[in-house]
């Protein structure tokens, strides 16, 4: 059976199970058939998100919709975007394990300072040198382990991954 008819055959069932009334349910359904055609999301998930949704959801919008679809071809297309993600995390980790930042492979990347004072001091040092850095205390995490949260993410550029480092160095 060709992705065609399964497609096809998805719309008319699931269309025949929703009520008259529910037409937005209907557009989010071929959304989610037309996912599955594609080859964007498997059709485990479109029944389960049907299924669970059956006489609950009546909010969705076409425009919801449509965000879903974008959001799932960006999943679905996003190799290339987690390969430029790594490369920079995996730069950060060059620059910043030397600091003491734990974590490394990872997007977040802890720098466990102890006390909260010292934290919120470097944390201020490194917003005003243009850093978003946050510091995290108690009861966030337990008393002694107060920490910098360091995240980065692809829209980060080489350059500013050694120019926090330097923050971090000149702050600590």
């Amino acid at each position: 059976m060709g992705r065609s008819s399964v497609a096809s055959g998805c719309q008319r069932s699931w269309r025949t199970r929703l009520s008259a009334k529910a037409s937005v349910k209907a557009a989010v359904a071929r959304s989610l058939c037309h996912s599955v055609t594609h080859k964007i999301m498997p059709m485990t998930v479109v029944a389960s998100v049907l299924n669970s949704s059956q006489g609950r959801v009546t909010t969705f919008r076409p425009l919801m919709a449509a965000v879903v679809r974008a959001a799932l071809r960006l999943c679905a297309d996003g190799d290339d975007l987690r390969v430029q993600l790594a490369a920079r995390v995996a730069l950060a980790g060059q620059w910043l394990a030397p600091l003491g930042a734990q974590g490394l492979g990872a997007p977040i990347m802890p720098l466990v300072l102890g006390g909260d004072v010292r934290t919120m001091q470097v944390a201020a040092r490194v917003l005003a040198a243009g850093f978003d850095v946050r510091g995290i205390r108690p009861p966030t995490v337990p008393e002694g382990t107060s920490r910098l949260r360091i995240v980065i993410s692809r829209n980060v550029a080489e350059a500013d991954i050694a120019g926090l480092a330097a923050a971090l160095k000149e702050a600590l």
